[in-house]
């Protein structure tokens, strides 16, 4: 079955004949050919005419217009325009169905893309296909007054007020700083290699899902299979090196087995990407409609061919923040430490972000950048294995912060460490 929205479409028909406002509104973006169903189209057609003609568009106007066309049986007759608008639950929020009557087009229309063979076998000419249906599909966030953008905020601010935040990261005190994972925002973390990125991804993607949120992540340095050891052993509590090595006791084979009862189907997801670009990233963000993606990490992502490496780093760091922020959803990028000589290592013990790769486009587009920080790794025998440090050396509506966290490495999980403790 084609993605479609029929009862979106019908409350949009409806919302615009009980609304001139919200009329006006809509015709500004939706065309009849985001409608599935061509009556809708045609009864879109009909509003449209009708407005641009000076009248008001309501039920009276609309079945004359389509009646005078000779097209008012083949929508259903003049019971299917009146029923339309018994389908609206609030005229007011006529955008919001605008918005997904177009998401469906759009998806649609990428589908189709997708099974064209020509198409398929000119990957530059399908991505330009792709990037025109974006287009064509496009409804932005316009239409609201001021009043409805103060209540947007205020329902918000009541909602984290009584229930708390929405979308935890798993670690309180982290949640305390930044504000969780919040929705069209980019939270990046940065590391040298081998100091935890993946892992304290993993501990995120299981500790949103166990809240009932849908994750996508997609990590290009490990195939799913992978990763899904990692998250057993972080859930289940077993040894990482023991899914290598083979030496699993019985316990911690059943313990294994019992992570598939935890019901992740419809909420953890995990594609299998050798090499990806943004592009195939929308595609997941459409399909998927997630609330929180990753993406680790930045260095393997395919970039444009411009000559200006940074620049085209940075056009990517900026699309995957307007991703974010089109799809509804918390982006987390992992991004590595630039490769630096040891006598700057020892100047420098913890990371910067302007030693990150690609660190202007992410300095310019996240609002959260997290460096992780173990001082084991680097060869500092004053520190226990397990201290794992995330210098929070940006955050856009908060204060920048050092958090202690306890990693066990075998295991592969994140635990905050107390304040003084």
């Amino acid at each position: 079955m084609e993605p479609q929205a029929i009862e979106a479409e019908q409350a949009l028909l409806g919302a615009m004949m009980l609304d001139a406002v919200v009329c006006e509104r809509v015709l500004r973006f939706t065309r009849p050919e985001h409608f599935y169903r061509p009556a809708h189209s045609e009864i879109f057609r009909a509003i449209r005419d009708v407005m641009t003609g000076g009248s008001r568009a309501d039920v009276v106007t609309v079945t004359n217009t389509l009646r005078r066309e000779e097209k008012l049986k083949g929508v259903g007759g003049a019971s299917y325009v009146i029923e339309l608008l018994e389908r609206v639950p609030v005229a007011d929020h006529g955008m919001h169905y605008a918005r997904v009557v177009a998401e469906q087009f759009e998806l649609r229309e990428i589908q189709r893309a997708g099974t064209d063979p020509e198409l398929t076998a000119d990957p530059k000419r399908f991505y330009a296909t792709v990037d025109k249906i974006r287009q064509d599909g496009y409804m932005p966030e316009e239409g609201k007054v001021m009043s409805e953008h103060i209540v947007d905020a205020m329902t918000e601010m009541e909602t984290v007020r009584t229930s708390g935040i929405e979308i935890s990261t798993g670690f309180p005190r982290l949640d305390q700083k930044i504000g969780g994972l919040r929705r069209g925002q980019l939270f990046t973390i940065g590391g040298r290699p081998s100091t935890g990125k993946t892992a304290f991804c993993c501990n995120i993607a299981l500790a949103v899902a166990k809240q009932g949120k849908k994750v996508v992540f997609i990590c290009l340095e490990q195939n799913p299979r992978q990763l899904v050891k990692r998250m057993i052993a972080i859930q289940q509590g077993i040894n990482a090196h023991h899914f290598l090595t083979g030496a699993l006791s019985d316990d911690e084979w059943t313990r294994a087995a019992e992570f598939g009862s935890l019901g992740l189907d419809d909420r953890l997801f995990l594609p299998a990407m050798e090499r990806a670009d943004t592009n195939l990233i929308e595609r997941e963000l459409a399909r998927r409609r997630p609330d929180v993606m990753i993406v680790d990490q930045l260095q393997l992502l395919k970039h444009g061919a411009g000559q200006n490496e940074p620049m085209e780093i940075a056009k990517t760091v900026r699309e995957l923040k307007l991703l974010g922020v089109h799809y509804d959803c918390a982006m987390i990028l992992c991004s590595q430490i630039r490769l630096i000589r040891e006598h700057e290592t020892a100047a420098l013990p913890r990371p910067h972000i302007w030693q990150l790769y690609g660190s202007g486009g992410i300095e310019q587009f996240s609002q959260v950048v997290g460096l992780m920080y173990w001082p084991w790794h680097d060869g500092n025998p004053d520190k226990p294995d397990s201290l794992q440090y995330l210098y929070v050396d940006k955050n856009s509506d908060g204060p920048v912060a050092a958090l202690e966290m306890s990693f066990n490495s075998r295991l592969l999980r994140f635990t905050e460490i107390e304040e003084g403790a």
